[in-house]
């Protein structure tokens, strides 16, 4: 909640992080804690981000379903 809060703040769309994702999502925090850089992190978020503004954009275009 706090992490959609704080892209909602930025202007973002909120992400909905898979459950077959969350040890993907658990490994970005032990990157960050051993090398003190978000990359990791950053991407995974920007790959969510990605699919919700595709699929956005798809429901302005009229389209159904999702990929």
């Amino acid at each position: 909640m706090i992490l959609n809060l704080e892209l909602i703040k930025a202007g973002l769309l909120p992400v909905d992080i898979k459950f077959t994702d969350r040890q993907k999502y658990y490994d970005c925090f032990s990157d960050y804690y051993n090398s003190g850089k978000p990359d990791t992190l950053c991407s995974l978020i920007a790959g969510y981000e990605e699919k919700e503004l595709e699929r956005h954009i798809g429901i302005l275009e009229g389209r159904t379903g999702s990929k």
